[in-house]
Formats: C-alpha cells, structure tokens, sequence
C-alpha cells in the first residue's frame, strides 16, 4: 500500500507567483535560520550564502564550517536559471512532474528528516495544532534525467501557518488534505504505528541567480503523516547532546542523498536494530529498478568524512539512527 501521496499537480497549487509578491513568499520561508547552527534572527541578522543564494548564516564562522557540506550542492560557479528549459526542461509542468518524480522517490528519506525536525521543533502535537508546514527548497541539476538525481536538497525547516498561509490554505481546501494515511510507513522503533495525523509540505525551487530573489519559483505542495514517540513525551524537550544528534540525523540523510543513495522502510516490523534500507536506482530497458547496496551504513562514516564536516554529536551513522529510532 502506498501510504504516502503523491505531490500535488493540482493547478492550484502549482503556479508561479508574481515577482513582488515571490520575493515576499521567498523571505518568509527561507531566511529564519542559520544553516549551519540553526538559530533563528531577524533578516538583517543573516546574510545569504553568495554563491546559491539559498541558504542563509548568522555569522562568518558558520559558513565557514558549513563548507565542507554546503560545497556538494552550492552553485558558486554558475547561475542557477529558473526558465525551465534553462533548467533541463521543456515546460514548468514538466519540472514540477520531475519534482514530483524525486520527491516519490525519496519520500521515506524526506519522512525521516521531517520527523527529526519536528522532534527538534515542539514536537508532533504542538506542530500538527499550529497548522506548521514543512518546507523543502531544491535546486535542479541542469541535464540530470535520473530520478534520484534530478534535485538537490538546499534546505528544510519548519515555518509558521501565517508565514504562508495562501500555501497552508490551498492544501486544506485541496482533496489530499483529507487523505488519511493507514499503518506504520514510518517506522522509527518505538513509534507508534498510528499516525497523528498529517503535515503539509511544500517544494521550493529556486533562486533564479545567486544572491538574489526567484524569478520563477514554482510551488509544489504534499504532506506527511507525524508519527509520536512512544518512549518519550511527545513534547519533552530534548537535551542539547539528544538535539545535536536529531540535527546529526537530518545530515546524515543529506548526505546519502547527495550520494544518491535511495531509502526504503526497514524489513520486519518495528525492532530497534533495524537499519533504513540503502539501495540506488539503476536501469532496467525503458524503466528504473531498485537495487539494495549492501553494507552502506558502515560505509557511510568514512565517505562522508571525505566531504562534509564531522557531526555535532560525535556519534557515527548507524548510532545516530539507533538514537532516532528508539527515541
């Protein structure tokens, strides 16, 4: 059963907005945190990466740390055009489809970075009642025509209901908000197998230059369903070394993304030991087929020291999903 929808093609939800009024949206959903410490500040406060001009940091000594990650997917050398043939495609429809395409297949490693955050932000119950909506900013990568490669990741962060309420208000007056989700996708140890209920998300593509607002961003919207903890009070504050390795998890995702590495649920039911199963995407005649890639999260640890910084928690790979699955 497929237990998560597909993203949104309605018309509604997929447009590009006014240039005055996208700059607006734009601000909104992407300069309330720090990329690299995640604290919050006023716009002033943060200044834009200048390469991408997506991510944003609080201070010199933040991006400078946050390097060694960011660099994977940073455009510093080129423009990043929005025009959709520009960007790979022949039409927005067709770049929204190609999102939609991405975002299916790496919807279980999305699910676990969406409940990492909300762990880190209130929790589930406080995120669902306050009607918060999770934003996922990717950028294409021109000529890519794999699935599990078509985007980057840029950024992902929790945002306030009147922050994008039009965004909020279309997926309530849409027929996917009343989907309800069935049994445990989303098996994160002790979870409960019952879903809570459902977070809008929406997909960001975007900016049209360095250091600059889009020109054409294209919003496409889906939703998750939250899983509470069961080990833990869904609202329990998390202390700073739990809070470190919930953002250490986020990364770790990131960065088998980045390594093109696609998850799927892991096998037999909800026991603690077991691991997110890796696999990639190869060719098989006109289609694409899933292939398991043994032994990946052993290997992870030291492929991800090559390229990106050294986790917060000190923790390795598979300690920080035994931490996140028996939270």
């Amino acid at each position: 059963m497929n237990l998560l929808p597909r993203v949104s093609l309605h018309p509604d939800v997929v447009e590009a907005v006014a240039s005055e009024e996208q700059e607006s949206v734009w601000e909104r959903l992407t300069s309330a945190l720090c990329g690299w410490c995640g604290k919050g500040g006023l716009n002033k406060q943060l200044k834009r990466c200048g390469g991408c001009g997506v991510v944003f940091y609080c201070k010199k000594e933040c991006q400078a740390a946050a390097w060694p990650k960011h660099k994977v997917v940073c455009r510093s050398k080129r423009t990043i055009d929005l025009n959709p043939k520009a960007a790979g495609f022949a039409t927005p429809m067709k770049l929204v489809a190609s999102i939609v395409d991405w975002a299916e297949v790496h919807k279980y490693a999305l699910t676990i970075m969406a409940h990492a955050l909300v762990r880190l932000d209130g929790g589930v119950d406080y995120n669902l009642k306050n009607g918060r909506v999770l934003v996922y900013v990717v950028s294409p990568n021109h000529g890519e025509d794999h699935p599990s490669r078509a985007f980057s990741l840029m950024m992902v962060k929790l945002t306030d209901m009147e922050d994008c309420t039009d965004i909020y208000q279309r997926w309530r007056e849409s027929p996917m908000s009343n989907v309800k989700p069935e049994g445990p996708f989303f098996q994160s140890g002790n979870t409960s197998a019952t879903p809570a209920g459902v977070i809008p998300a929406t997909f960001i593509v975007g900016p049209s230059k360095p250091g600059g607002p889009p020109g054409s961003t294209i919003f496409t919207q889906s939703q998750y369903p939250l899983y509470p903890p069961s080990c833990h009070a869904d609202s329990a504050p998390l202390d700073e070394p739990t809070a470190d390795a919930f953002y250490d998890v986020m990364g770790v995702v990131e960065g088998f993304m980045t390594l093109d590495v696609v998850f799927r649920p892991p096998p037999g039911g909800v026991q603690k030991d077991n691991q997110a199963v890796a696999g990639q995407l190869a060719r098989k005649g006109k289609g694409w087929r899933w292939e398991r890639v043994m032994g990946a999260w052993l290997e992870l640890d030291e492929i991800l020291a090559e390229d990106f910084p050294p986790p917060k928690s000190g923790k390795s790979a598979l300690e920080l999903w035994t931490l996140f699955r028996s939270w």
